[in-house]
């Protein structure tokens, strides 16, 4: 069996990365395989961070804000990650629609 991360640590990573860049208290959920038992060795960790500072911004100007999360978090975790940008407005449709399965750390 797979050892799966320690989404805790993950989760505190990321809100001390973002309170540095200003945005606070942003929500964190995981989806894909860690929501489910597909993880494998294979697997990169699914992340959603949501934060009304999103609002209005483009995908660039979001990266822009977040720039070095990425890098920081397969860096000290040694796994891949997909991280997905979203404000509250979007991540509330998403759900709604049925169109991501998430689950908040």
């Amino acid at each position: 069996m797979v050892k799966k991360p320690d989404l805790t640590e993950i989760k505190f990573f990321i809100q001390t990365f973002m309170h540095e860049k200003g945005i606070h208290d942003p929500l964190i959920a995981v989806f894909g395989s860690l929501t489910g038992n597909s993880f494998t060795s294979e697997s990169d960790i699914d992340l959603i961070i949501v934060s009304d500072e999103f609002e209005g911004k483009t995908i660039f100007e979001r990266a822009e804000m977040t720039r070095g999360l990425d890098l920081g978090l397969i860096k000290k975790f040694c796994f891949p990650f997909d991280i997905l940008l979203e404000s509250k407005k979007e991540y509330q449709y998403m759900r709604e629609k049925k169109m991501l399965d998430s689950i908040p750390l």
